[in-house]
């Protein structure tokens, strides 16, 4: 079937494993729930194409055009698309796992809650792709592209994707257990509920991010540029926030027992409730910033910059006392917040 002229055919449920159909002309043809298993489809144009179900595992597409097409629930392990035009086409819930799409041109195809895990995507554009619940874990995306990636809920956990642009990309309740984010650029991304627990976001650019609700505990910021970003999320406990740059940073009630935040900029940043005990703040900045009620008990403040921050002082603790704007400000023992320059209020 090498160069077939098979436009529009109905194909529906053929067995066709193993066979030779590359440069053929499938355009439109009807191929679901088709056994395509192992063949050879090299730069085949299979526009439009109706795919769904397929058992596509081991097929070869390099080259194939493949726009538009609907692989929905189609299985396609060990496949190869190295190349492939499947711009557009619809693979929802369909296994990809293990699969070569590197090179790949995914702009716009819908691959909700597909699986894709050690799946090969090394310089695909997966631009205004929409990957909402897929499974990408352990996939290789060097050099791949992401602009306007819809990720929400997808499982990125492991993932390398250290010095990527994800600044356009929606990342609500995503996964990114013990990725490799370093030095990626995340300005104003949404990572609101999403997990980033153990994840190396070392120098990555994460200025006014949104991180709402984000459970970042062990999560690695050093350097990082957090300037303007939301972080009251769920669990910032041991964080590694040393000379991170959190200037004007909202950590409202925020988790941060424990954290490195030691030379970090926190000018202006608002840490009223937040829980900051054990926390090493040395040299840290925080001029200007608010401390209304925020609990540092048992911190190091050791040569850390409190000109101009706001707190309030009690006589007696109440740790049972939730923040609403009235908690006092809790201090390690011994140490004098006027002295460091702070502002009672």
């Amino acid at each position: 079937m090498h160069g077939a002229k098979l436009r529009g055919a109905n194909l529906t449920g053929s067995d066709l494993s193993e066979t030779d159909m590359t440069e053929a002309d499938l355009v439109g043809a009807k191929l679901s729930q088709s056994d395509l298993s192992k063949a050879k489809v090299q730069n085949a144009d299979l526009s439009t194409a109706i795919l769904n179900a397929a058992r596509l595992r081991g097929a070869d597409f390099s080259g194939a055009k493949m726009s538009g097409s609907d692989l929905s629930s189609a299985d396609l392990v060990a496949s190869r698309c190295v190349g492939a035009d499947i711009a557009g086409a619809k693979l929802d819930e369909a296994l990809v796992n293990d699969s070569d799409l590197s090179r790949a041109d995914l702009t716009g195809t819908s691959l909700k809650g597909a699986q894709l895990r050690l799946a090969n995507l090394r310089e695909a554009n997966l631009s205004g792709a929409f990957l909402v619940g897929a499974c990408l874990r352990s996939a290789v995306l060097e050099g791949t592209r992401m602009d306007s990636t819809d990720l929400s809920g997808a499982d990125l956990a492991e993932v390398d994707l250290s010095e990527h642009d994800l600044s356009t990309a929606k990342l609500v309740k995503a996964r990114l257990c013990r990725a490799d984010l370093h030095a990626s650029k995340l300005h104003g991304a949404d990572l609101s509920e999403s997990d980033l627990c153990d994840a190396n976001l070392s120098d990555a650019d994460l200025s006014g991010a949104e991180l709402h609700g984000a459970n970042v505990q062990d999560a690695d910021f050093r350097g990082a540029d957090l300037t303007g970003a939301r972080l009251n999320a769920r669990n910032l406990a041991r964080a590694k926030l040393r000379q991170a740059k959190l200037r004007g940073a909202d950590l409202r009630s925020a988790d941060l027992r424990g954290a490195d935040l030691s030379g970090a900029d926190m000018i202006g940043a608002d840490l009223a409730g937040a829980d900051l005990r054990g926390a090493n703040l040395e040299a840290a900045d925080l001029r200007t910033a608010s401390l209304l009620g925020t609990d540092l008990g048992n911190a190091e403040l050791a040569g850390a910059n409190l000109r101009h921050a706001h707190y309030r002082i009690s006589a007696a603790w109440n740790p049972l006392v939730s923040w609403g704007g009235k908690r006092e400000t809790r201090w390690p023992e011994g140490f004098s917040p006027e002295q460091a320059g702070a502002i009672r209020e």
